[in-house]
């Protein structure tokens, strides 16, 4: 199988250093960043495979982040992860693309699975 990439998006540096390391030792190649600014020009750059996207940040929302992917015509999958979120967000966050909504504190079985269902994971296993 090849090494999928994954780009963590979450302002809170403990919680997107976990995930990082978790997604390492599971034998994924991921980065994590805290800017969404910074974040979507790592993407244009060099698109991972995979970006789990916090919602709530203090540069840009995830809901703007995901817009701006959509203008920018990036293809990856996109997991949306937030404590804040109801139904009428998941909706809307699953119509700019995303392809699933977790909710915080995430556990590590909701991660894999949310990878595993991804067009990406399919296509590389």
């Amino acid at each position: 199988m090849n090494t999928l990439s994954i780009l963590v998006l979450d302002d809170n540096d403990d919680v997107r250093d976990e995930i990082v390391e978790f997604l390492e030792l599971t034998g994924y190649t991921a980065v994590g960043l805290r800017c969404a600014s910074e974040a979507l020009k790592a993407i244009e750059k060099s698109p991972p495979d995979i970006l789990i996207l916090d919602l709530r940040m203090p540069d840009m929302d995830g809901m703007q982040v995901l817009e701006k992917l959509k203008a920018m015509n990036v293809h990856l999958d996109i997991i949306m992860a937030s404590g804040y979120v109801d139904q009428e967000m998941e909706s809307k966050a699953k119509e700019l693309g995303a392809t699933a909504v977790l909710h915080k504190p995430l556990a590590v079985e909701a991660i894999i699975a949310a990878i595993q269902k991804t067009p990406s994971y399919k296509r590389k296993s």
